[in-house]
């Protein structure tokens, strides 16, 4: 029997972040589970897939025979408009993957060592304060907000499963591949324009994704100690400076211009407020438990991805 050490699975594998880290964990040496709504077959040596259905509560038993469980299961937050039946996927893509998880270990008798559990910073809503801290989660009614703190519980149910169990609250991930830094990029690249929202003095909480693959990695390896920690980088910024700062990173002069609020939630409706609210993060917790950033400033950031088109 081959022994479980170094294997690790990821839910959520094939998406931005799930497919960076997959890279990191196969140049050290881990064997890599990937969960798939499809039977796939992999060309890599160290990579398997598992089939796993969420609409039938479904797993494969092979895949939970590991080490590490790692959670970066969730339908795009802004893939698509907010229909009802998108904010119903939204919600049950995260809370449906923990718990059958959950299922599959319980049912199969599994002991995997640590669980990790993405969660987001839209936990602690819209706000005004400086540095929020992971005890200042929000209590408002607001979409976001609210599902995270369901996708948390839900994380919360595998606690008595495993040995170490920890979540991230993830910022804006920063990437050439996907999310907010391609989308800004596209009208820069295009025609020479740089679009910050509203007035631009939204605070947004960021982080280089090598960043959060490498906390994911030191949590698995015990270099960090398992916790609830916000994944952000030491600096957030202002919208128009994140834009501003993309144009200087990438030597292009650009026209910056504002895309008005009013326009934001007219074409957005709901799905706007993940673009005009505001929340200054902080990531105190995380480098006091010995996390230490490789980019942790925005234009050094900014320049390592589009040199290295991460």
């Amino acid at each position: 029997m081959k022994s479980k050490q170094n294997r690790v699975l990821l839910a959520g594998g094939t998406g931005l972040v799930g497919s960076r880290l997959t890279k990191l964990l196969l140049e050290k040496g881990y064997q890599v589970h990937i969960l798939s709504r499809r039977s796939l077959n992999s060309k890599e040596a160290n990579i398997t897939y598992h089939r796993w259905d969420l609409s039938d509560m479904q797993i494969d038993a092979a895949a939970l025979d590991v080490d590490f469980i790692v959670n970066l299961a969730g339908a795009g937050i802004a893939d698509k408009r907010w229909t009802s039946a998108r904010k119903k996927e939204i919600l049950e893509s995260r809370t449906k993957s923990a718990a059958l998880i959950h299922q599959g270990i319980q049912k199969n008798k599994q002991n995997p060592t640590h669980y990790i559990g993405a969660s987001a910073i839209g936990i602690y809503g819209n706000s005004t304060a400086p540095k929020l801290s992971e005890d200042q989660i929000s209590t408002e009614d607001d979409f976001m907000a609210d599902v995270c703190r369901q996708w948390e519980q839900a994380h919360e149910r595998l606690k008595s499963d495993v040995t170490n169990f920890s979540i991230l609250r993830i910022g804006i991930v920063l990437s050439t591949k996907g999310g907010a830094l391609k989308e800004i990029l596209k009208p820069l690249e295009m025609g020479r324009i740089g679009a910050y929202f509203g007035d631009g003095q939204m605070i947004y909480s960021w982080l280089h994704i090598d960043d959060l693959c490498d906390m994911i990695i030191d949590l698995m390896e015990g270099n960090i100690v398992a916790d609830t920690y916000n994944a952000v980088a030491p600096n957030p910024v202002t919208n128009k400076h994140l834009v501003e700062q993309i144009e200087e990173a990438s030597n292009k002069k650009a026209l910056t211009l504002p895309a008005p609020s009013f326009i934001m939630k007219l074409v957005l409706g709901e799905m706007s407020n993940t673009i005009l609210n505001s929340t200054s993060v902080s990531s105190e917790k995380i480098e006091k438990a010995g996390f230490e950033f490789g980019h942790p400033i925005l234009l050094d950031a900014l320049r390592h991805l589009l040199q290295h088109r991460i």
